[in-house]
């Protein structure tokens, strides 16, 4: 069974749309003018929300020994290679905002686990109660350390923090959230997703969420992989189209991914690993 947080959507090992249907009728109540990540998904499943507060939060220190296995060659993102099947992902636990959230609800992708929320940022991640542990609402890292059994951890986040006046602020903070990561599960393959570009259409109309902007982060967070040691997914590149951006018709709002695109990007999750 996948586990969705915070907003638990509740499923019997599959997703309820297929990789090559569209989207429900409820994309009609997301327009290009709405925030990210704050308007409804569309979902056949039962959502609960969370109403737990958000503030910014610390993180703990890292031994420098980390080498969860021999590194590729850094600079560049993990290549491409032969695919994996679906049960490669089951002792992974997937991070994210909405776009996650969608991924995991339309991909097809059944038997993993998923922490996300819509508006995650890389500092809330720290103080949102948003995981569903024996009753109680916990933080994603607490919930991580009550949960040791993942070799994988897959992560994207970047979208709501497009907005932040600084680069560099950003990436510090995205550099303490690998931290913490490897605190907590020193052996655990951390895959860094890239942030997936939008459409022409928002990008062009759009001061904040733009593919500029988000060219400018996703050269942040592959020096960051670098730097602490992880591994670089560049996912936007089997989606986008020659122009660089999401090709009309793969999003019903110009950000969020309809399901022949989520299933665009478990392809390319499923032929870009390390083992």
């Amino acid at each position: 069974m996948i586990v969705y947080i915070s907003h638990l959507i509740k499923t019997n090992a599959t997703a309820s749309v297929s990789s090559g249907s569209e989207l429900s009728s409820n994309e009609s109540t997301l327009s290009s003018s709405d925030p990210i990540d704050s308007s409804e998904l569309p979902s056949s499943s039962e959502v609960l929300s969370s109403s737990a507060p958000v503030s910014s939060g610390g993180t703990s220190s890292v031994e420098e020994t980390y080498h969860p296995v021999p590194l590729i060659d850094a600079v560049k993102p993990v290549p491409k290679r032969d695919a994996v099947d679906d049960s490669y992902f089951n002792d992974a636990i997937f991070i994210g905002d909405s776009r996650t959230e969608g991924f995991i609800l339309y991909s097809g992708l059944s038997g993993t686990t998923a922490y996300t929320h819509r508006g995650l940022m890389v500092n809330t991640i720290f103080t949102q109660e948003i995981v569903d542990v024996g009753g109680a609402k916990k933080t994603i890292f607490d919930a991580l350390r009550a949960n040791p059994d993942y070799s994988k951890i897959y992560i994207m986040l970047g979208t709501n923090e497009l907005g932040w006046p600084y680069g560099s602020t950003f990436i510090e903070a995205y550099g303490k959230v690998i931290d913490e990561l490897k605190s907590i599960n020193p052996n655990a393959k951390i895959y860094v997703q890239s942030i997936i570009p939008v459409t022409a259409n928002k990008s062009n109309s759009d001061k904040i969420y733009n593919n500029t902007k988000i060219e400018e982060f996703n050269a942040l967070i592959q020096q960051m992989t670098v730097d602490k040691n992880v591994y670089y997914v560049n996912v936007s590149e089997a989606l986008v189209g020659a122009d660089g951006c999401l090709p009309d018709g793969s999003t019903f709002d110009g950000v969020h991914l309809n399901a022949a695109y989520c299933g665009k990007w478990l392809q390319y999750l499923k032929t870009h690993t390390v083992d």
